[in-house]
């Protein structure tokens, strides 16, 4: 039940990201991805979209860091599976 609770909590904080995303508050939407993602540390949605504000605000290479943690993050789950 306690970790139902706490996934519905980071989709509440990744939902309101977005929102804040689609209304161009870059950094508001930032703080909150970073929120979901100490709920939830293995969020490639919150990784993504963490990346995505990050780039709009110009800090390019926090951005490109958070790419390439969600692609590796990826590739782990993959070795795991085989």
């Amino acid at each position: 039940m306690a970790y139902q609770a706490e996934a519905q909590s980071t989709h509440k904080l990744l939902r309101k990201g977005n929102k804040l995303y689609e209304e161009q508050h870059y950094s508001d939407a930032e703080a909150n991805y970073k929120k979901a993602l100490l709920k939830d540390s293995s969020s490639a949605t919150g990784l993504f979209n963490l990346g995505n504000a990050l780039y709009h605000q110009k800090r390019y290479k926090e951005a490109f860091a958070r790419y390439e943690q969600n692609l590796k993050d990826k590739t782990l789950s993959k070795q795991d599976i085989s």
